[in-house]
């Protein structure tokens, strides 16, 4: 288990361990954009998140998908 409070933190080169990830969760945060297309693809903007929502990426499903964690 990996747990960070910004996707920024995974944005370097040396972060290609992100690809050995089984399940990727982001809420909504304020993040470096580069860094969130780095992990979940061009479609994902997690500033725009509603409250409860989230990102997610699966290991074994092709593209992320948008979430509601909770109402």
């Amino acid at each position: 288990m990996l747990i960070s409070q910004g996707p920024d933190d995974f944005s370097g080169e040396d972060d290609e361990f992100l690809n050995e990830m089984g399940l990727v969760v982001a809420f909504r945060t304020n993040a470096d954009a580069r860094a969130v297309r780095r992990i979940f693809g061009p479609g994902a903007n997690l500033a725009m998140l509603e409250k409860g929502q989230a990102w997610v990426k699966v290991g074994a499903e092709p593209a992320p998908r948008r979430v509601i964690a909770w109402r």
